[in-house]
């Protein structure tokens, strides 16, 4: 945060992470990093008070405070190992549904979205898609940066912890996608874009790794 060579933060996703911090992943009392609420998060008011839990950190919101950031969310801003239609910990059946807090992943998604929205430095990129968060951004003659969502906006199912060897039984099945068609689309159409206005480089945000 003290480098005066930065000129934007990059966030590629987990700024936040949705356990309850009292051992079930991290403990932060010995340290008095004590995530609020002290539950697993799934309500609106929920994921607002964990962002604002995260901002007390005073060198995270020095950084917020010097710099322009350009983020993304991972799979943590609503809960591990998301995708478009549920996560690890929370899928659409009723005993989910019970067991997990009680709400629908479809709301628990849109409870964090609208958190996230209210804390981050972001704007809604279309009025009618409340989930679209993939962007691109042009610097000049330099590059482009192309930020994706490979978690949340049309993801195929990803492994959930109890279904490994079906997601390895189906890695190669040519009808998964990370992306879905419209955001895959879109992400080809900025590359050829870039290349044709003659922007030097072309940097791609990602969540995931290859």
């Amino acid at each position: 945060m003290r480098k005066d060579s930065v000129d934007y933060v990059i966030h590629l996703g987990d700024y936040i992470y949705e356990y309850a911090g009292d051992g079930d992943y991290g403990y932060g009392y010995s340290i008095n990093r004590i995530p609020k609420p002290e539950r697993v998060i799934t309500t609106l008011y929920d994921y607002r008070e964990r962002l604002a839990t995260y901002r007390t950190d005073l060198d995270l919101l020095a950084s917020h405070q010097a710099y322009p950031w350009i983020p993304v969310w991972d799979d943590h801003e609503v809960s591990d190992n998301t995708y478009r239609d549920g996560a690890s910990e929370l899928n659409n059946t009723e005993a989910s549904f019970v067991s997990d807090g009680g709400v629908s992943v479809d709301q628990r998604k849109m409870n964090a979205v609208r958190a996230y929205f209210e804390w981050m430095p972001i704007r809604q990129v279309e009025m009618d898609d409340n989930l679209r968060i993939w962007r691109s951004f042009s610097i000049g003659s330099l590059f482009d940066l192309v930020m994706l969502d490979t978690r949340q906006y049309d993801r195929s199912i990803t492994d959930l912890y109890w279904n490994t060897d079906y997601v390895h039984d189906i890695s190669n099945d040519a009808g998964r996608s990370m992306m879905g068609s419209r955001q895959e689309n879109w992400f080809y159409n900025q590359l050829t874009q870039s290349a044709n206005r003659g922007a030097a480089w072309r940097i791609i945000g990602s969540q995931t790794g290859g």
